[in-house]
């Protein structure tokens, strides 16, 4: 259920700056953006803005992205917030994630719809937007205007550009390792994390496990995903690639 119709046009016509948004309990709230936006729960929201299905063969995609850590799906709207999504699940704790989750009038007859809100691991909340580096550089006003407001309630302002080509092949990969059925047992994890501790190559793992490999291999790789070994996303990944216990 998106935000009635008729309030993109209202926001137009604001004069100071307000916050709409659908709460978990599917009721419109409006709130002028000041530090009692905290306790909002705005991570919980519902979709702001209704979904646009693209006609087959037009070049943007939307769907719902698998979110590892949530075990649930989330929407997006192009494959470069696909990324922004899957950067997310992989790079940090994330509680809870909306999707479009307000619309945020800015009191001169400009809006904006960000992409996600985010309520981190240490309780911190985060407006997330996703948008490619050089339409940011073309008009970075709407974005600029949108940090103004994050600080005055005392959110988080990310803003995601891409990723290089290596860390983007290699988040791709990683990622086909996030479902639950790839985590090892704590015992099978504890024997992986004593090897990590010495700084092994992937090579040096898979010969520690000679007996099981694949599952090694799945192991390692969902544990890479869930941050408790890590690897340089920035250099490809090859057998000789090293990897680490996270402390």
């Amino acid at each position: 259920m998106p935000l009635p119709k008729g309030e993109l046009a209202l926001s137009s016509r604001r004069t100071s700056t307000v916050v709409t948004w659908i709460d978990e309990f599917d009721q419109v709230q409006r709130r002028r953006a000041n530090p009692s936006l905290l306790t909002a729960r705005i991570y919980l929201a519902r979709q702001s803005r209704e979904k646009t299905w693209k006609r087959q063969n037009e070049p943007t995609h939307q769907g719902y992205y698998w979110f590892g850590q949530l075990e649930r799906h989330v929407w997006y709207e192009t494959m470069s917030e696909y990324l922004g999504l899957m950067f997310l699940d992989q790079s940090r704790t994330v509680r809870a994630i909306s999707a479009q989750p307000m619309l945020l009038s800015f009191g001169n007859g400009r809006s904006h719809y960000p992409d996600y809100f985010v309520l981190g691991g240490r309780g911190d909340q985060i407006m997330f937007n996703v948008h490619r580096a050089d339409k940011v550089a073309e008009d970075p006003s709407q974005f600029e205007a949108a940090l103004d407001v994050c600080r005055r309630i005392g959110w988080s302002f990310e803003l995601f550009t891409g990723l290089s080509e290596v860390h983007r092949a290699n988040l791709e990969w990683f990622s086909c390792y996030r479902h639950p059925d790839y985590r090892p047992s704590r015992k099978q994890a504890a024997g992986i994390l004593r090897v990590a501790e010495r700084g092994p190559t992937f090579a040096d793992l898979l010969r520690r496990f000679p007996m099981d490999e694949s599952r090694t291999v799945a192991h390692v790789y969902n544990m890479i995903w869930c941050r408790q070994l890590a690897f340089d996303f920035e250099l490809p990944l090859t057998v000789h690639s090293a990897v680490w216990a996270v402390r």
